[in-house]
């Protein structure tokens, strides 16, 4: 029997009506079991959309098209309920996809139809190809003018109506108005009044308890000012729609309050006297010789790197505890069956800063001006 890998998507939970997964996926078990076909897999794409291409970029569809043009579905047939779950991408997009497979030697069974592809040279296929295809790639634009226009008629009547269900962490929607939640606003404008005082992130998540990554995003989210910004969707990523409604959101955080702590947020986030940059979050700008040091004590040598650990709780003899601080080593580079090396880097750093105060500086001075005057010619000014 022919093995056949059968292929269902949805890309909305508008399209699982009728035609989602579970229905797909029995179409295809009906099919290969009239077909004389033998189903060893089923591949699931669920919130992909094919007309953007998200089920090829990072759907399993991709992936079986990456290793079916390698040969390891050579024979196999590959089931669908209609073409359209393959691609609404157009006329051209579609052709490609198919001819690929054809290529790779994989038959493509439309379980709608009938239809089975096993290639696209005759005036027949190509026809039905280009027609499923046109057709999949029409209702996908027209699906997305009507979206477009609803959301467009959601954004016009923002100021008077909840928008959409997904509100910041501190509201909720409730009998269609958005309302605020006491505990979780208290614990926010705790979160901005620490920040005023000139707390860090670190500080303020160890005083509330809430995650650091949800205090920095709360502390820059202007919602807490009532102010609410379209968002839409581009390459698969958020991207802002127009401009910010101004009082969609209750308004928690007053205007002075807001400036205030962002100001203090901007002054901790720059350089002291100097331009706006960022500090270096990178742990080895503390290596003074990187780039410098090598392991000799086994050939070939090898580079020093330099490593810095966590903090940690310590128990002491008493039977205490302690935290322990940050220690830095310089740590040889690794290699399979070889023994590493690690010094302290405290330790390093303190001898070789001792060894320069009894070098000789003088003398080292005059070997460089005569080394500079036996390469010039002339005698260097110090």
């Amino acid at each position: 029997m022919k093995k056949a890998i059968a292929y269902v998507r949805v890309s909305s939970d508008e399209q699982t009506k009728g035609n989602g997964i579970p229905e797909q996926s029995a179409n295809a078990e009906a099919y290969c079991a009239r077909n004389g076909l033998n189903l060893v897999e089923t591949l699931v794409d669920d919130g992909y959309s094919a007309s953007k291409g998200y089920h090829l970029s990072k759907g399993k569809l991709g992936r079986f098209r990456a290793d079916a043009a390698k040969g390891k579905y050579k024979g196999y047939a590959l089931v669908v309920s209609e073409t359209d779950r393959l691609s609404r991408q157009g006329i051209r997009e579609a052709r490609k996809l198919i001819d690929g497979f054809i290529e790779a030697e994989v038959e493509i069974h439309v379980t709608q139809t009938g239809r089975v592809i096993r290639e696209t040279e005759d005036l027949f296929t190509d026809i039905m190809n280009s027609l499923e295809s046109h057709g999949a790639a029409e209702y996908s634009r027209r699906l997305r003018e009507r979206n477009e226009k609803a959301w467009a008629a959601k954004k016009r009547n923002a100021g008077s109506k909840v928008v959409t269900s997904r509100v910041p962490l501190w509201l909720k929607v409730q009998a269609e108005k958005i309302v605020e939640i006491p505990a979780k606003v208290t614990i926010v404008k705790e979160m901005f009044r620490l920040a005023a005082l000139g707390l860090g992130a670190k500080r303020i998540s160890a005083k509330t308890g809430v995650p650091l990554a949800t205090i920095q995003n709360t502390l820059a989210n202007r919602a807490v000012l009532g102010e609410y910004q379209p968002q839409k969707n581009v390459n698969g990523k958020r991207v802002p729609d127009g401009d910010p409604v101004l009082g969609y959101f209750p308004v928690i955080i007053t205007p002075s309050e807001w400036k205030t702590a962002r100001a203090e947020i901007d002054r901790k986030n720059r350089m002291p006297d100097g331009p706006r940059r960022f500090c270096s979050k990178n742990d080895g700008a503390a290596n003074l010789f990187s780039g410098l040091l090598y392991d000799a004590t086994t050939a070939p040598i090898r580079t020093l790197f330099f490593q810095k650990q966590s903090s940690s709780l310590r128990t002491t003899p008493e039977g205490g505890s302690r935290i322990s601080n940050h220690s830095a080593f310089l740590v040889s580079q690794w290699q399979p069956n070889r023994k590493y090396n690690r010094l302290k880097y405290a330790d390093f750093e303190t001898a070789f800063l001792e060894f320069l105060k009894d070098l000789d500086w003088q003398s080292i001075a005059n070997e460089g001006k005569k080394r500079r005057r036996d390469r010039t010619g002339k005698t260097a000014q110090c």
